[in-house]
């Protein structure tokens, strides 16, 4: 098992420190504990350009934002990982992470 600190910085980010993000790295799967702007880091920390057979659980402990603002960076990585996301989170959350990868609404104009 390994584990990186992809964000250990307080409620906002500065130049040297991301939000908070962690995750441990087993042979099956990838475990991310909360998922502040320091996932930006995955690509670079833990899958060094490759993509990965494994899939990532993500655990989120609380919705304040230094821990919830990277849950639209991580679907960059949705093509790199093989199994794919997985979020656990309270009930009332699960919704709109549902909703997390699907398009942008769009308005039309005529």
């Amino acid at each position: 098992l390994f584990l990186h600190f992809l964000g250990t910085n307080g409620w906002f980010s500065t130049d040297n420190a991301r939000t908070v993000c962690a995750v441990i790295e087993t042979p099956s799967r990838y475990i991310m504990l909360d998922c502040g702007d320091g996932v930006s880091r995955l690509d670079d920390v833990v899958l060094h350009g490759r993509a990965d057979e494994r899939g990532v659980d993500l655990f989120l402990s609380h919705f304040h934002l230094d821990h919830t603002y990277g849950l639209h960076i991580i679907t960059r990585f949705a093509d790199k990982l093989g199994k794919g996301l997985r979020i656990f989170c309270q009930v009332w959350f699960q919704d709109f992470a549902q909703h997390l990868n699907s398009a942008p609404p769009t308005i039309e104009t005529t």
